[in-house]
Parts: C-alpha cells; sequence; structure tokens
C-alpha cells in the first residue's frame, strides 16, 4: 500500500478524480473510527468508462459519514470482497475485481447512498472474485459476469432487485433451487423482485430455464413469467403463496400453499395449453392469444371470473361453464362453448354457442341489481332461450340459423339488436323500455312500443304506422324509411328527438306545429333536447333547406344551425324565450323580430346582415356586404355575449360590437374589430391563426376577469392583453394552437357548451375528425417558448394575489418557472398541458392550490414523455404534503412514470386520468401508493379510442388499465371507480381490484 488516510478529519465534502496513469494509488480504509467533529454528509458516486478506454475517469463526490469502510478489503485478490459503500465499490474497481467485459460496450457503475436510500448500478462488468453486496436497497445489474466458481451475494433485504441478461452463480434472498442455495442464471434471463409492502414482493422472471425446482419464499403478490421452461414435475414453488399468477408461454408446474391463487393468466400457449390450471380454486381466470387443440376446458365452481381474449378452439375442443360467475368475458374467440346457466335450449339438450370471432360478456352492474349480456359474430342451431334476470341484452351480427329462434327473456328492460339475421322473439318482454334496431327488420308489438321510454332505429323499413304514447322519452331515426301512407307519430311530451336522413311521414306536435306531418329529405339532421341544464331546450338543424316559413318552438332556448339554408321567401323565426344560438348559415334569412332576451350568439364563418328584424346570409359573397354603403358593421344592441370563430370581414368594413357586451370571443377570424365602444367587458377569449391579418380596437381591459389568449402569431397583443388585463382571475395562455387538438374548446372559460346536444356537433371535433390523418401538427415546431419569458407581466405581485385559475398550454416550464408558480399564493386551480416537465413540479405548486391538472400535448404524432431532473431544488422546501389537492387531474403517462418525480401528492380526494393509448406494466417502480377516494376515468379522444380498439376490447383495456393503476393506487381506500366513455358512465367496483379487502 503506497496510501493511506482518513479525511473525515478535515473533509465535508471532497471530489476525487482518479485516472488510468495513477496505476500505483491505493485505497484503503482504517477499522477504528475517526473521533473528530468533522463527518462526511452523504456519497454519490460514479464511474464511467467508455468503450476506447480502460480507465477513463473515476468521480468521487464526498458530503458523509460513511466514508470510513465498515469491513477492512483485503487486496491480494483472493477471499470475499464486499460492496456497501461507494469507496469499496471504488476499490474493488481498481484492483481489477470488477472490470468491463467487452470492449464494445460502456461500463456503468453507480453507488448511490443518501440519508436512508442506497442504488446500486453495475452494466457490462465482469467480476472474477466472491463479492458480497451488503445494506443497498435498490439493486440493478445488466449484463453482469461472474467467473465461473465465483459467487455474488445479496447479504440484506432489497426493496427492488433487478437482475437483467446475468452469467454466474447469484445468491439472493427469498429464492433457491433445488437444495444449492445459489441460482446459475444465463445470459437470456431477467429476474425483478420489488417489494410492495413490508413483508410483501412482486416479481417477474423471463427466460428461466432451471434443472431443478426453483423456491420463491417471499411472500408474492403478483408474478409474472414469461418464455420459461421449469422442471418438469413441480418447476416453481410459492412458498407463502402469490395471489396473481400470469404464465407468457411458460412450461412446466407452478404450486402453492393449497394452490390458493385469486387470479391466473395464462397467454401466448399456441400448444401444449396447461388445462391443469383449471382444476386450481381460482376466483379468476384469463385465457389469451392461446390455440387449444382438442382440449375441453371445464372450469371448477369456486371461478367466479372467466375471461378468454383472443383465443382459438381447434379439433374437438369446447368451453364448457354451467356454475353461477360473476363475469363472463370472450372476445374475438373462435370455437364452440357451451354456457348452460346463461342460454339454454330445453332440460335435456345443451345450448351450443358457435363464435367466429366473436364475443361473449356477461356480468352485472356496480349494485349487483341487474346483468347484461353481449353476443357478438355468434351463431345459433336451434331454438334458444336468454336465462331469466338478464336486464341488458345486446345483440350484433348474431345469426340464427333457418326454424330456429332466439327467445328473449321476459323481464329484459335493454335490447339493442344490430345487424343480425334470423327470428329475434321480444314479444314477450313487457318490461322493455329501451329498444335498439339497427340494420335489421322492423319487428313491432304494439304492447311493447306502448311502454317504451327511448326508441333508436337505424336502417330500416317501417311498413306500417308507429305510434309512440305518452311514455316515451327519446327517440333517434337515423335512415328510416316509412312506406307510402304510413307514418312515424311521435308524442308531445318526448324530451330528446333526434332525426337523420329520414325519408317519409313524420308527425310531432309541438315541435313542428306549422307543417304538422313533416316530409323530410335525405342527408338532413333534426335534433331536439330538453336538458336540464340553463340553456333548456335545444334544437339543432344541419344540411336544411327550408322552403316554407318555420317558427322555434316556444320551449326552444338554444339553437344551433349548420349549413343551414332557406329559399327567398322562407323564414326562420326566433322565438320570445330563445336565449342561445350558433349559426353556421351561408343563405337566407332570420326572423329576430321576437328575440328578446338573448345571451350568447356564435357565428360561424358568415356574419349577416343585420336588420332589425331580420338577419340576412348571403352566399353570393365570403363577406357581409352593407346594403346602405356603410363602412361598419354594428352587432346588434341585445347581444350581451358574442363568438365570432373563422369569419373573415372585408378589408374597408369594420365590426363593432356594442357597448353592452360583456363577454367576446374572437378565434381564427380577419379583419377589423372595434371593441372600443364595450363599457364593461368581462371575458375575452383570442385566437389568432394568421399575423397581421387581424386588427383590434379594444376598449377599458381593466373590468377583465377571465382571459384566455394564444402567443402564436400573436406576440403584440398577447403582450398588451397580458399587461392591460391587470384583474384577471381566470388565465388561460396557449403558447400555439393547432386545430388537429381538441383542447381548445375543453379548455374554454366562456362558458358556452360546445356539445350542447350528444351529437358531436361542435365544429371543432369535425374539424379533428377530417384534418389529423392529413395535416402534421404544428405544436411540435413551437414547443420551445419560455412560459416565464413571454409571461413577464403576470409574475407582478399585484397579479399573483388576484389571480386563481391559470392554464398553461404547450409552454416550455423551466425550473425559474417553476420557482415564480410557487408565488402565486391565492391559486386554487392551475392546469398544464405540456410536452417535457421538470421533476420538481409538485415540489413548486402553491400551497392554495385544491385543483390542478397535467397532461400531455394530445398530438397525433407520438411524442416521448420528458421528466427533467431539478437538482437545485432545496430538499428542505418540498411541500408536497403541504398541499391539500382536492382534485388531481393527469395523464396516466404522468402516473406510471411518478417515480421520477422527486415528490408525488400522497393523498387526493378525487383522481382523473386521462388513458394512455399503449400499457406496460414490464417497468414497476417501487413507491408508496397514493390514497384516492374517488378515481375517475377520463373520455379518450376518437384517435386513441381506434388505436386501442384495434388492439383490446375496451373492457379488456379497460380491466388492463385498472390492474396497472393498482400498482400506484392503493385501491383499498377508494370509495368509487368512475370510467367515462363515448357519453356514458360506467361504474366499477374497487374490490374487484383492491388486494386488501
Amino acid at each position: 500500500v503506497l496510501d493511506a488516510f482518513d479525511l473525515t478529519d478535515f473533509a465535508e465534502w471532497l471530489k476525487l478524480k482518479f485516472t488510468k496513469e495513477r496505476s500505483s494509488f491505493n485505497l484503503t480504509s482504517k477499522k477504528e473510527r475517526n473521533t473528530s467533529n468533522k463527518s462526511i454528509k452523504s456519497i454519490d458516486f460514479d464511474v464511467y468508462m467508455d468503450k476506447n478506454t480502460e480507465f477513463n475517469v473515476f468521480g468521487l463526490i464526498i458530503p458523509n459519514d460513511k466514508l470510513c469502510s465498515q469491513i477492512d478489503n483485503n487486496q491480494n485478490m483472493e477471499g470475499q470482497y464486499y460492496i456497501s459503500t461507494p469507496l469499496e465499490l471504488l476499490f474493488l474497481s481498481y484492483i481489477k475485481v470488477i472490470s468491463k467485459f467487452n470492449p464494445c460496450y460502456n461500463l456503468n457503475l453507480r453507488l448511490f447512498i443518501k440519508e436512508e436510500n442506497s442504488e446500486l448500478t453495475a452494466k457490462n462488468i465482469n467480476i472474477c472474485r466472491n463479492v458480497s453486496i451488503n445494506g443497498i436497497q435498490k439493486i440493478l445489474l445488466t449484463r453482469v459476469r461472474i467467473a465461473d466458481d465465483q459467487v455474488v451475494k445479496i447479504t440484506s433485504e432489497y426493496n427492488s432487485l433487478i437482475l437483467e441478461y446475468c452469467t454466474g452463480r447469484f445468491i439472493v434472498p427469498g429464492i433457491q433451487v433445488g437444495v444449492k442455495k445459489y441460482i446459475n442464471l444465463q445470459n437470456t434471463t431477467f429476474i425483478q423482485f420489488y417489494r410492495i409492502e413490508e413483508d410483501i414482493y412482486s416479481c417477474k422472471m423471463t427466460g428461466i430455464n432451471f434443472e431443478d425446482k426453483l423456491l420463491v419464499s417471499h411472500k408474492i403478490r403478483i408474478a409474472q413469467l414469461e418464455n420459461s421452461v421449469l422442471y418438469e414435475d413441480i418447476g416453481l414453488e410459492f412458498k407463502y403463496g402469490c395471489e396473481i399468477l400470469h404464465l407468457f408461454d411458460t412450461k412446466g408446474v407452478i404450486i402453492s400453499p393449497d394452490n390458493n391463487f385469486k387470479k391466473i393468466i395464462l397467454s401466448s400457449y399456441y400448444q401444449n395449453f396447461p388445462v391443469y390450471y383449471l382444476s386450481y380454486p381460482v376466483y379468476e381466470i384469463i385465457i389469451s392469444s392461446c390455440t387449444i387443440n382438442h382440449q375441453i376446458l371445464i372450469f371448477t365452481d369456486s371461478t367466479k371470473r372467466i375471461r378468454l381474449y383472443s383465443v382459438q378452439l381447434t379439433g374437438h375442443s369446447m368451453v364448457a361453464i354451467d356454475h353461477e360467475c360473476e363475469k363472463i368475458a370472450i372476445w374475438k374467440t373462435t370455437g364452440r362453448f357451451v354456457i348452460s346457466n346463461i342460454i339454454k335450449t330445453s332440460p335435456l339438450r345443451q345450448a351450443i354457442l358457435n363464435l367466429r370471432n366473436g364475443v361473449f360478456i356477461f356480468g352485472s352492474n356496480f349494485s349487483k341489481t341487474q346483468c347484461s349480456l353481449l353476443l357478438e359474430h355468434v351463431v345459433i342451431k336451434r331454438r334458444t332461450i336468454v336465462r331469466e334476470n338478464v336486464h341488458v341484452l345486446n345483440l350484433i351480427s348474431v345469426v340464427i340459423r333457418r326454424r330456429a329462434v332466439l327467445k328473449i327473456n321476459d323481464d329484459c328492460e335493454v335490447l339493442l339488436i344490430d345487424s343480425c339475421k334470423g327470428n329475434i322473439d321480444f314479444s314477450g318482454c313487457t318490461n322493455l323500455r329501451s329498444l335498439t334496431i339497427k340494420n335489421h327488420k322492423f319487428i313491432y308489438h304494439k304492447g311493447i312500443y306502448d311502454n317504451l321510454l327511448s326508441l333508436h332505429l337505424e336502417n330500416v323499413n317501417i311498413n306500417t304506422t308507429l305510434r309512440l304514447g305518452g311514455n316515451i322519452k327519446n327517440v333517434k331515426l337515423v335512415g328510416v324509411t316509412t312506406r307510402l301512407f304510413k307514418s312515424v307519430q311521435i308524442d308531445r311530451n318526448c324530451e330528446m328527438v333526434h332525426v337523420r336522413n329520414f325519408v317519409g311521414s313524420l308527425d310531432i306536435p309541438d315541435l313542428f306545429i306549422y307543417s304538422g306531418k313533416m316530409f323530410t329529405r335525405r342527408m338532413i339532421t333534426i335534433a331536439y333536447e330538453r336538458m336540464s341544464d340553463t340553456f333548456g331546450g335545444v334544437m339543432f338543424f344541419n344540411d336544411i333547406y327550408l322552403k316554407n316559413d318555420y317558427e322555434i318552438p316556444s320551449n326552444v332556448e338554444s339553437l344551433i344551425l349548420r349549413n343551414f339554408m332557406t329559399n327567398e321567401n322562407a323564414r326562420l323565426k326566433i322565438n320570445e324565450s330563445c336565449k342561445y344560438l350558433k349559426l353556421n348559415v351561408y343563405q337566407g334569412y332570420i326572423d329576430v323580430s321576437k328575440m328578446k332576451s338573448i345571451k350568447k350568439v356564435a357565428f360561424l364563418k358568415y356574419l349577416p346582415i343585420f336588420g332589425d328584424n331580420c338577419w340576412e346570409f348571403s352566399d353570393q359573397c365570403k363577406y357581409p356586404v352593407n346594403k346602405i354603403g356603410k363602412k361598419k358593421i354594428n352587432l346588434p344592441i341585445n347581444i350581451d355575449n358574442v363568438i365570432i370563430e373563422r369569419v373573415n370581414i372585408q378589408s374597408n368594413y369594420s365590426l363593432v360590437v356594442n357597448e353592452n357586451c360583456q363577454n367576446v370571443a374572437i378565434i381564427f377570424s380577419e379583419g377589423n374589430f372595434d371593441l372600443s365602444r364595450i363599457k364593461k367587458l368581462a371575458s375575452l377569449k383570442l385566437l389568432i391563426e394568421k399575423q397581421g391579418l387581424i386588427n383590434i380596437q379594444f376598449p377599458d381591459l381593466s373590468n377583465v376577469t377571465n382571459l384566455e389568449v394564444s402567443f402564436d402569431s400573436n406576440e403584440e397583443y398577447f403582450n398588451l392583453l397580458l399587461s392591460k388585463c391587470i384583474n384577471a382571475k381566470k388565465l388561460v395562455l396557449y403558447n400555439v394552437v393547432c386545430e388537429l387538438h381538441d383542447w381548445i374548446e375543453n379548455q374554454s372559460l366562456l362558458g358556452y357548451k360546445e356539445e350542447m346536444t350528444p351529437y358531436e356537433l361542435s365544429e371543432l371535433k369535425s374539424i379533428v375528425g377530417a384534418e389529423s390523418r392529413a395535416y402534421q401538427c404544428r405544436l411540435s415546431y413551437d414547443l420551445h417558448r419560455n412560459f416565464i419569458t413571454h409571461s413577464r407581466p403576470i409574475f407582478d405581485y399585484n397579479r399573483q394575489v388576484i389571480i386563481r385559475d391559470l392554464s398553461i398550454i404547450a409552454f416550455s416550464i423551466d425550473k425559474e418557472s417553476l420557482k415564480q408558480l410557487k408565488r402565486f399564493f391565492m391559486l386554487t386551480r392551475l392546469s398544464i398541458v405540456t410536452r417535457t416537465i421538470f421533476a420538481g413540479l409538485f415540489d413548486s405548486l402553491p400551497f392554495s392550490l385544491n385543483d390542478f391538472s397535467l397532461m400531455l400535448i394530445p398530438c397525433h404524432v407520438t411524442v416521448d414523455l420528458g421528466i427533467y431532473a431539478a437538482e437545485d431544488i432545496d430538499s428542505k422546501k418540498k411541500n408536497t404534503k403541504n398541499i391539500n389537492l382536492v382534485n388531481l387531474r393527469l395523464h396516466g403517462l404522468f402516473i406510471v412514470k411518478m417515480e421520477q418525480f422527486l415528490s408525488f401528492p400522497d393523498k387526493v380526494d378525487v383522481l382523473e386520468v386521462m388513458p394512455l393509448a399503449m400499457l406496460s406494466d414490464k417497468e414497476i417502480q417501487v413507491r408508496k401508493k397514493m390514497w384516492v377516494k374517488k378515481l375517475i376515468i377520463m373520455q379518450m379522444n376518437s384517435r386513441t379510442r381506434e388505436i386501442i380498439r384495434s388492439d383490446y376490447a375496451l373492457e379488456e383495456y379497460y380491466n388492463h388499465l385498472l390492474n396497472v393503476l393498482s400498482q400506484y393506487i392503493d385501491f383499498s381506500y377508494l370509495e368509487e371507480i368512475k370510467i367515462l366513455d363515448q357519453d356514458t358512465e360506467k361504474l366499477v367496483d374497487p374490490r374487484d381490484y383492491s388486494t386488501n379487502r
């Protein structure tokens, strides 16, 4: 030894560099501890070797009292070596016990010790002597090679262990093969164990091929085995049990005490399907992507949940289920099924269902009071009866052979028949409340139709007069044709009517009060709905050409016109009670003589010539033309709230907004706008698409409380509005606006309800659907704009005490921005839409915050999420536990990457999660789970939904999503789970996913 010393006498922190040239330098450690008052506070040690240099740079950063090793390392290259401190790791690297094994790979060594946490990372190294790893909580070894007859021993309990493509002998607590204490790994093996509770682990093993029984002595919550070959007799035993077992093309028998697994998942068995697992007393079995040859699958009575996804039953294979189940889900499966407890024929014969890439889903609702059944792509060859107590029945592409009949149970309440063939008998369904028939012959039973609350007919021919009585509440007719002298008559009490592409006679009293029986033509849409909120009755016309005068019914308060026209003599008369108008009219006359209490008007694409009693729209010119030659277009005095969207005003004209107007939105419009006459402007929304094509004269802006503005091509107005709207309490700030995305309207603060009706009427949504496949997103080129740089006016102290609600969309948010956000101590709601964020985000949130939203930019071009470390944030100033968040809204990707944040909220009342298009549970992090009272799975956009449906049944996807979320959220504390999908809500029992109940 050329040199030996103890640094704790004089160093609180020290950085040492050891290079290849210092080959004579050695380190040792003293057995006796130094008694000096000086001490080392922490250690962060990194070793990196590039592929061109044997030893490049050793970096050692010391601020900890563990500088002196607790064990005197022997340097004679014999015996046992230890790794428990960074200096010991450095020492082993120096004496070549640890070295890189291939010049083509980079070597990576890292041992991090801070307070009670310790992490060891080793990649692409050789270990030529026995080494013991002591007291390290998180261990990641990748492509580590152990010399023959040498062993790496992990001597203490760990929180996380990953052995990835390692070779050689390892002694790991909780794992052994046969009577040997060590396991001998091959370079195709992946082993992961991670602690999820005090004495409970989950694990994943891939490429296992041992010649003896593998014994796992940890108590296991979830075990995943992929592409493994186990010992022929008993390949693996869980000594203290396993709750959930997931086998992916794994051969061999796996057991546990009494084989009492809660769930077994069998995936990707294309031959030699392990049918013996079905005899285990398992609560739930899932079979996915398997081929079953000449086997009959029979489940035990204890199996209450059965799921089959993408299964092929060949030869004489069959699935038989004859006991009561809580859930049966069969999706995209081909084969024969006997499910006698649900589908019957007679007491002496079994009903055989032939599925051809078909679907069979049976289950009960959240309250367990109603059962539902879905049959899709199923062939029925004999008379078949649906059992009693099935209240919701959906039949899609079901084929009933000739002379056979499918008899619907009498207590069915909701029935859907879509694209089916054959005889379906629901004549006894006197309790039926909702009926949907699509692409099928019309079936009429007068007594049943008289009691209906909801009727939906699509692409059917009606050969009788259909009278819907006083009970009817909802009617939807799409592509319906009535025969000559036949009609559809709807009672005046109906609350919702939607008619599209209807041919024939339609009689709706009070809705069409002047026309009585109204003959319509194809390609039009008429919709009416009574809404319980402030919008009252809503009426929608699409592609209507009005030939005669028509007055909007007196109970309609909201009117939406799209592609609407009238002839020269016809007038659309607005009633006295109308409050909301959304107009896309390119030719026609609207009589407004009775309109008095209008609250909000939205003009899309065209402005009319405003008269005292009539608004005239013309398709002769895209710009408004004033007949008496005035240069100003005056907005009527009775309009208090106006939205101007995609309107181009002729250059020699100016739109003058009246003095009483309180809320103004100008969206992607061009021309001159004079707002200077407004006395008290309360809300302003300004989204500009092209710079220099708009000129606005503003009024006094000190009264504006709600401001929504985009920076894109609008820097001058953006800065002006942020500076002048000094009393704005709510701000929505866009870096750039892209028409491909639908979050423009979702973040709108003006309160105009774009989704007035449930028929996807929003113009913006139609643009999203039409353009998303043709154009690229503009956002990806402008995300570099820094938020604090371009929004400095709002960081004034006087503004920080005023702002209550802030939305930041598509800006770059750096560390300085996070620090400034914390100063908004009156902020109660914050929304951020971004692609990258710093790891210290949650430590920078204001204490006053109770509603926080963090979403990814919803671009159809896939982008990677970046969570960057913020090393200069003082850990003592972490305030996550001090924030009392009530509502937290997150994209699912932030949930699964929560470990990358410096801190994360431990507890919220309501958590809303935006679903991920791709789910993966391969990289599971160790973290204390969140406590949540109510979990809401948010409604995904249509693009994400299409991606998911190409790979999953939606039910399978949501089940998988909740299983993944259960690794990060403590479901035992959940009171409610709600899934939002296509304007419907589905309640899920949290107990189905909790492991503690």
